[in-house]
């Protein structure tokens, strides 16, 4: 185990999350099931007292949460200087590398999930009688389990980091012939490729900003037309990816031969704010539909529908930003 301020505070947050997140998914389910039963004015009123304590302590802990996917990497690169080996993140994620990949795929997924029931809790928050506690309970169920096995998940893992570790650099990993990234598009367009790998990152993020920008400017937030801008957002992760690991970060961090995006922030100054806005941006449609979807209620109509067009605004401004940077990158050269 390497100890360090980041590793410190990557398991403290994980270990409190842990706890609380026991603590969440056991109670919550009890809410979700007792939540407008039959009973005295008195059972009332102490049930809701400890719900709305209860919803409190799982806000305070999941605005914690959603830090633990940045600081997962923060805290990686920190171990980077003490392992033999390793020039970035890709190096250190050798290390129990089938764990490192799980924590890679889940925390997005908990990062959503987090986001996704804020959102859903903040809404509520805006009504009178509360409409949606029920749907928050079964939700924050669900949401804990996820927070639970991400936190348990990250703790074995740093302690399983050791600094006697020895591993190879990024280039022998992403550099090779045989990258995934580079044979599935070979496969498709041939040796030529790499000259299409910009204008599709272009033609792929233009059809999501494109959309975005027709459901704002003619008011449309039904639920298919959510649900055909979260599709067309989740198609654009790969496509982007790829161009990116091909094409794109190569071209912007002045290494055209280097495809690892671990480096990306690293050789980019503003790397890591192009990432979170495409991120940001692409995450906000997916909580849009979600808020759509669970969110609805007579009591909540106008507030919903003012969150939505927020969303979709903050999904539009987000990708367009993160294109936009990149573009002036390209230019600049």
């Amino acid at each position: 185990m390497i100890i360090n301020i980041f590793t410190i505070i990557s398991l403290f947050i994980a270990a409190i999350s842990l706890l609380l997140g026991i603590f969440q998914a056991g109670v919550s389910i009890f809410l979700y099931k007792e939540w407008g039963k039959a009973g005295t004015g008195e059972e009332r009123t102490r049930l809701e007292d400890f719900a709305y304590l209860v919803l409190l302590i799982a806000s305070v802990i999941l605005m914690v949460r959603l830090l633990s996917w940045p600081l997962f990497y923060v805290t990686l690169n920190s171990y980077v200087s003490e392992i033999q080996g390793a020039m970035c993140v890709a190096g250190v994620a050798q290390i129990q590398s089938a764990m490192a990949r799980l924590l890679q795929t889940v925390k997005p997924l908990v990062f959503f999930a987090v986001g996704g029931w804020l959102l859903l809790n903040m809404l509520d928050r805006t009504t009178k009688t509360g409409p949606l506690m029920e749907r928050k309970f079964l939700l924050l169920s669900i949401v804990s389990l996820f927070v639970i096995g991400d936190s348990l998940g990250e703790m074995v893992y740093l302690f399983k980091v050791k600094a006697t570790s020895s591993v190879a650099c990024c280039t022998t990993i992403f550099d090779v012939p045989s990258r995934s990234s580079a044979l599935i598009p070979r496969s498709i367009f041939g040796e030529g490729y790499g000259g299409l790998m910009i204008p599709i990152y272009y033609i792929s993020n233009s059809i999501v900003i494109g959309f975005l920008g027709i459901l704002l400017w003619t008011g449309g937030a039904g639920i298919v037309a959510l649900s055909v801008a979260s599709f067309l957002a989740i198609l654009n992760i790969p496509l982007t990816g790829v161009c990116a690991l091909e094409k794109v970060a190569p071209a912007l961090m002045g290494l055209p031969y280097h495809h690892c995006l671990y480096c990306f922030p690293k050789n980019v100054p503003d790397g890591a704010i192009i990432i979170t806005l495409f991120v940001i941006g692409t995450f906000s449609s997916g909580w849009a539909l979600m808020l759509k979807v669970m969110g609805r209620s007579p009591e909540t109509e106008a507030t919903l529908h003012r969150y939505i067009k927020n969303l979709l605004w903050l999904s539009f401004v987000g990708l367009l930003s993160s294109m936009m940077m990149v573009s002036v990158h390209l230019a600049v050269g």
